[in-house]
């Protein structure tokens, strides 16, 4: 498991019991708020799932394309003939 996987579990959760305390209270914008927290913790776990599954389980969340080695001109620009607009393409099996 990494870490935005835990963090947007955890953040469902909070936003489920907001929603609960919110119409237990009757408050609206609480309700709005705790579903708002939902669907970012969603959207947090799935891109953990997608690094987990992409990178294998790396610590790293950084696109092998874009880890330059250090000995580029500049900070962040690519070392020569590698372009920045070319993505590698994987094929789904």
């Amino acid at each position: 498991m990494n870490r935005d996987l835990v963090e947007g579990n955890w953040n469902q959760f909070k936003g489920k019991v907001l929603v609960r305390w919110s119409i237990l209270v009757g408050d609206h914008l609480g309700v709005i708020s705790g579903k708002r927290q939902q669907l970012a913790g969603a959207r947090q776990s799935a891109y953990g799932v997608l690094c987990a599954k992409t990178l294998g389980g790396a610590k790293s969340a950084r696109s092998p394309a874009l880890a330059f080695s250090s000995d580029s001109a500049a900070v962040g620009n690519p070392p020569a003939g590698v372009s920045i607009t070319t993505m590698p393409t994987h094929e789904h099996h």
